[in-house]
């Protein structure tokens, strides 16, 4: 949505990937792509960092940490890193009558652990839980304590539901859902009008779609 900055170069940038540390060469794409992701951050970021977190004093973070656990160790690494550039954003922690009057920070952020409709809710404490580890790492590596920071488990949109599933001589919690048109698990590929059923075990690994219910 460029706005005003319609055909602006601060708005054509990519990210070129595998060139290492430090500056780019002058005269190179990389030094323009540089270049403009640097004016990027000045004329939009900054401005919308202060004209709409100027009076905020609480943020939530959508995090999808179910997707960065299925897709692997890199995931994770760079949804921590994420947050860290947003814990850093934020600073939170608590205002004084001295920071409310030179600047408002926002003192409490939630960390919002999404999709959890696709877990059993026996399973939410363990999403949390991983979701807080997260944040406490990303705290430590910018040097803050994760002071005013919660985490939650939750759903803007609930796409299954729960039941218990025989096993033998066990009763599983599981999820019912009908996966979108597509969606593979194994060699199974889903037409998306049958519902199924989906324990822990079958589907943490797996990234998957459900459609509403």
């Amino acid at each position: 949505m460029p706005g005003d900055l319609e055909g602006s170069p601060a708005l054509t940038f990519a990210p070129l990937p595998g060139l290492g540390e430090g500056p780019a060469k002058r005269g190179t794409l990389a030094a323009v792509m540089e270049r403009r992701f640097e004016a990027y951050k000045s004329v939009v970021v900054k401005p919308f960092f202060r004209n709409h977190f100027a009076r905020l004093d609480r943020q939530i973070v959508l995090v999808d940490t179910l997707q960065a656990l299925s897709r692997g160790q890199e995931a994770v690494a760079d949804l921590e890193h994420a947050l860290s550039e947003v814990l850093a954003c934020f600073r939170p922690g608590r205002n004084t009558w001295l920071s409310s009057l030179v600047r408002k920070r926002i003192d409490r952020v939630l960390i919002a652990a999404t999709k959890a409709d696709h877990l059993h809710h026996e399973s939410h404490d363990r999403l949390e839980k991983l979701t807080r580890r997260l944040v406490d790492d990303a705290a430590r590596s910018i040097g803050a304590a994760g002071a005013g920071t919660e985490v939650m488990a939750i759903a803007s949109v609930r796409a299954t539901r729960e039941a218990m599933a025989d096993s033998g001589s066990i009763q599983l919690p599981v999820i019912v859902g009908t996966p979108i048109s597509g969606e593979k698990i194994g060699c199974e590929v889903f037409d998306g009008k049958e519902k199924q059923q989906f324990s822990r075990e079958t589907f943490l690994p797996i990234p998957m779609r459900f459609s509403g219910y």
